[in-house]
């Protein structure tokens, strides 16, 4: 059973991926397993495995842009963890353009610091921790554009799977401390 047609445009070589009737009709079994798994699987080892570059790339299709000012935006995240190939990533975000994420400054004016750390971030994108609670825990620090950090619960979109209202959350049990030191 195949779950992915495979079609090349013979024309111009490009290549596309489609699903076939097979996948379509397992996606509710697979939107149950998901819901299953977010809401009894412990928050920490349902996000321990996710790398902060990852992190980063799947974040451009979180930022919503009728929430944000219809300007650039430069946002600046540096997480705190250890051994990182990368700890600090740009966020530039341009009216009517593709959220760009980049390992090098990108030579604007920041508009929004965030300093924190992988499991803290991964946590409020898959709404098993609030960014109140981030921040009072001091896992999370913001500053920069007042207006940025005052909306940030309604630009910055939580992650696919995330809409349950059961769903586990991260406890300070069995959390390694990782508090934020704002280098700003």
């Amino acid at each position: 059973m195949r779950f992915v047609e495979r079609i090349k445009d013979p024309a111009t070589g490009s290549v596309d991926y489609l699903r076939t009737e097979a996948a379509v009709a397992l996606e509710p079994a697979l939107d149950a397993l998901a819901r299953w798994a977010q809401c009894h699987i412990e928050a920490t080892s349902a996000i321990c495995t996710t790398t902060v570059s990852n992190l980063m790339w799947n974040m451009r299709k979180l930022f919503d842009p009728q929430e944000l000012p219809r300007r650039r935006l430069i946002m600046q995240f540096r997480f705190a963890d250890q051994g990182l190939d990368f700890n600090t990533y740009w966020a530039l975000i341009q009216p009517g353009a593709e959220v760009e994420i980049c390992t090098s400054i990108p030579g604007f004016d920041i508009d929004l610091y965030v300093e924190t750390n992988r499991l803290s971030m991964t946590a409020i994108l898959l709404r098993r921790a609030r960014i109140s609670g981030e921040m009072d825990s001091g896992a999370l620090f913001l500053s920069g554009d007042p207006v940025l950090i005052r909306n940030i619960d309604r630009w910055l979109k939580p992650g696919e799977y995330t809409h349950y209202d059961d769903i586990a959350l991260l406890s300070e049990v069995g959390r390694a401390p990782n508090r934020v030191v704002a280098l700003v």
